[in-house]
């Protein structure tokens, strides 16, 4: 059966990848199979993992109805899940769970999550902290349009320029040297400090930059050719673009948690997922943790 495209579940997928322990297998849309009705059941998410040698199953089950889940429904959940062999039911409700349902979990041991369908006004002034972080893949690509200039006693008639040729001395491009010295003088940030990075976006900030190089620079083309270089000018194009949108909110065991998952149909990924968490305990010290996952 093919996985569900359920954004819902997929936003709780990335935030139960977030907590798993590194040892845990998480799986979407898991087929187990039912030896009662020798069919096989899908299982929103499962989580695998070993306690003391022993297999542990844990089924996570994502309801999108718009009403609380209802205790028919969470007999429905805990009655498959049983046949299925699982060793422990979490539900994620969007809208919530009525009152006999909360009381029947509590005493059949099934936890029970309510997860936002938005970022609410409500919610503690911890989230501040969460929303603020914003993660950005920036990329800078070198152009075509390469100015050097070559000592007094070379030239570049018959020399392959645009071939990336191989800087003497090192393992690297002349293209990768030029984005090295970039960093070196952007501090790692890829845009000079006095561009204006609001349209890196969407069209992206062209800029250029020249090197005057003292000793000079040697650079050898496949054929084998070389060339002494003095001074070099690079076109460059700088793009910024968020990997995440506005985070939903909830409370997931005991932490509070936000969690985006963004599809990026004309980016470098096909889909980010961020999850941001921090420990509801109001100790503005806790830790955060955060998870980044790109579709490529």
């Amino acid at each position: 059966m093919p996985k569900r495209t359920n954004d819902y579940q997929k936003l709780i997928l990335a935030i139960n990848n977030h907590f798993a322990l590194q040892s845990a297998k998480v799986t979407e849309s898991a087929m187990l199979f039912d030896a009662s009705t020798e069919q096989y059941r899908e299982i929103d998410i499962l989580l695998e993992d070993e306690i003391g040698g022993i297999k542990a199953l844990v089924g996570v089950e994502c309801t999108t109805v718009k009403r609380p889940l209802t205790v028919a429904k969470l007999d429905e959940i805990i009655a498959k899940h049983k046949d299925c062999h699982i060793n422990k039911t979490v539900i994620v409700s969007k809208f919530g769970f009525a009152n006999t349902t909360a009381i029947k979990a509590q005493k059949v041991g099934v936890e029970l999550i309510g997860y936002e369908a938005a970022l609410q006004k409500d919610w503690p002034a911890e989230f501040d902290i969460l929303a603020g972080i914003q993660p950005y893949h920036v990329s800078c690509e070198l152009l075509p349009d390469l100015s050097i200039t070559t000592a007094d006693d070379t030239t570049l008639i018959d020399f392959d320029l645009k071939g990336d040729p191989l800087v003497e001395g090192s393992d690297t491009t002349l293209s990768s040297y030029l984005i090295e010295l970039l960093a070196q003088i952007t501090g790692g940030l890829m845009l000079p400090p006095y561009l204006n990075g609001e349209k890196a976006a969407s069209d992206g900030v062209k800029f250029s930059q020249s090197w005057v190089f003292k000793n000079g620079i040697t650079i050898k083309d496949n054929a084998g050719r070389q060339v002494d270089i003095i001074a070099a000018k690079a076109e460059f194009i700088y793009r910024r673009q968020p990997l995440s949108a506005d985070l939903q909110a909830g409370i997931y065991n005991g932490k509070l948690v936000g969690s985006s998952v963004v599809k990026n149909d004309d980016s470098y990924f096909k889909e980010s997922r961020f999850t941001v968490s921090k420990d509801n305990n109001g100790d503005p010290k806790s830790g955060i943790s955060i998870t980044l996952s790109l579709d490529t």
